[in-house]
């Protein structure tokens, strides 16, 4: 049996799971995207070494390079300011990460529902169909049950794929920021403490 007439037997609460599934999958390459032109790979003691030597270019495309030195050029002696600004912009930064991470995690929880309440409508119209017919066969009960499983069975599967991509991107940007703050750190003491000294 095709996907199309699964989709078909399904019925009407198959279209809302389509729409969740399009748009899981569109976020999710959305978010993928973002992460790359954040170039989150950047090896972080190069950035560290950069900044605190100035060699890296202004024109290089890392967001957290550009944070750490343009906060350094700005308060060459302020260490507070310095820290204080530098934890604000990492922050957006970070909040502009986890941005559409909600509403993966919305799809991950509303999904299964969506297909329990089409496997319940379903459900409903099986018993009205067996309480009109005179001869009930046990053909009937059955493919009625199976036509109304397939919405739980579709909701639970884009559940399971919105949790797996929530979990694993929410991951990704939660070491990124476990870097950037490791980073953030190393440099400010490597600047200012040897200032004082």
């Amino acid at each position: 049996m095709s996907v199309i007439e699964l989709f078909r037997l399904g019925g009407v609460f198959m279209w809302p799971l389509l729409v969740l599934f399009i748009l899981l999958i569109y976020k999710v390459i959305e978010r993928i995207v973002t992460f790359c032109l954040t170039d989150m790979r950047t090896d972080m003691e190069y950035i560290a070494q950069n900044v605190i030597t100035g060699k890296m270019s202004d024109e290089h495309n890392n967001r957290f390079y550009h944070i750490l030195a343009d906060n350094l050029r700005m308060f060459p002696q302020d260490r507070e300011a310095f820290d204080r600004y530098v934890g604000t912009e990492c922050q957006q930064l970070a909040d502009n990460l986890r941005s559409g991470l909600s509403l993966i995690a919305w799809i991950a929880a509303i999904a299964p529902v969506t297909g329990f309440l089409g496997t319940v409508t379903g459900m409903i119209s099986v018993f009205r169909s067996i309480n009109a017919a005179s001869n009930v066969s046990a053909q009937l009960v059955a493919g009625g049950i199976y036509e109304a499983l397939i919405t739980t069975a579709a909701g639970l599967i884009i559940s399971i794929i919105a949790s797996a991509a929530y979990y694993v991107l929410s991951g990704i940007v939660s070491r990124y920021c476990c870097r950037m703050e490791y980073t953030a750190n190393s440099v400010m003491k490597s600047i200012y403490d040897n200032k004082t000294k």
